[in-house]
């Protein structure tokens, strides 16, 4: 058990230094749903990272290296873990409110949204802007503070196509339902990178945050032929949904 716990920590090193690879950030996220003092510490980790190195990889970036989806950048001088590694002593001697993610005046945040990360034919990988090309893969993380346990991530173009990304649609006699993920503030990384054969200049990307799980012909029917804001009508037939959208041109 120390063993796991020792190389946790190695595996937190690298994870925030940018230098861990996809098998060891499995092996990380694995260990960290199993064990509370390590993921402990890993949010204090986080937390000091933010808050006292300038030079911290941001969330979207630190889980797209994961993904593989973004370049690497050097390592961390060899006197930033130290001086890191004291804050988090020092946090973690201080008084803890019962719950690390409970916001101002005790209301839990109930946050849900994606991040939309983008993979070229020519092996380049970023956080995704405002523009893709139609040969582009899109990978996708996800923060799920209202603790929803379903997630749908499909998209629509200009002309009614929709394309889906979770869950997978690949067979028209199927008709799979929502993927079921995690909770919490830390953001969560879906390991796939999809591509579809792209035919707007639009591509509207829609991820329904859900209690039930949503068969993807009434999602798709819904999105489709709505004539109201699309929360509005997902909220009516489903209930209790969270809806995040985001909209990217498509360049040739």
């Amino acid at each position: 058990m120390t063993d796991l716990h020792a190389a946790c920590r190695a595996h937190i090193d690298d994870h925030f230094s940018g230098r861990i690879s996809r098998n060891e950030e499995v092996e990380l996220r694995a260990h960290l749903e199993a064990c509370a003092p390590c993921r402990r510490g890993y949010e204090c980790r986080r937390l000091v990272e933010v808050q006292l190195d300038p030079r911290a990889l941001a969330d979207s970036e630190r889980i797209g290296r994961a993904l593989g989806l973004v370049r690497r950048r050097p390592a961390l001088s060899v006197a930033a873990p130290l001086v890191l590694a004291a804050a988090c002593c020092l946090l973690l001697a201080l008084p803890r409110s019962p719950s690390p993610f409970t916001a101002r005046g005790g209301v839990l945040d109930r946050s849900a949204s994606i991040q939309v990360y983008r993979a070229d034919a020519a092996g380049g990988s970023e956080v995704a802007g405002d523009v893709i090309r139609p040969g582009d893969e899109l990978a996708f993380s996800y923060v799920n503070g209202a603790a929803y346990p379903y997630l749908a991530v499909c998209a629509i173009d200009e002309h009614g196509h929709v394309y889906w990304y979770h869950p997978e649609w690949t067979s028209p006699d199927a008709n799979p339902e929502s993927i079921a993920i995690g909770g919490g503030l830390e953001t969560h990384e879906i390991p796939a990178a999809i591509s579809h054969d792209l035919d707007g200049a639009t591509l509207r990307i829609v991820a329904v945050f859900s209690r039930q799980p949503i068969h993807v012909r009434d999602l798709e029917q819904t999105i489709v032929h709505t004539d109201v804001p699309l929360a509005t009508a997902l909220s009516r037939r489903f209930s209790d949904v969270v809806v995040s959208e985001r909209t990217l041109r498509v360049t040739r």
